[in-house]
């Protein structure tokens, strides 16, 4: 790994990981620790087209003039990037 990479890789540890130097080995343990099945029943359950939830979010970037005068589906991006919850 190139010094370049290497503070590449600090800097994103630091700031969009809360430093938690642990992460790789996290990442590396849960991924040993998944189950076939799990990701199996994951899969379907994400792909299958009548158990799927889908959701639409409309947002615009700030830059960027709107036009069509829609309304974001959200005022405060931040506070909409908290609220979401993965499963």
């Amino acid at each position: 790994m190139s010094i370049a990479e290497k503070a590449a890789k600090l800097k994103a540890t630091i700031f969009e990981y809360n430093i938690n130097y642990k992460r790789d080995q996290e990442t590396i343990n849960a991924l040993k620790s998944l189950d076939k099945d799990y990701i199996y029943d994951l899969l379907e359950s994400t792909i299958n087209s009548k158990k799927r939830k889908m959701i639409n979010v409309l947002a615009f970037a700030e830059n960027h003039k709107n036009k069509s005068n829609l309304k974001s589906s959200f005022t405060n991006l931040k506070n909409w990037k908290k609220d979401r919850v993965y499963k």
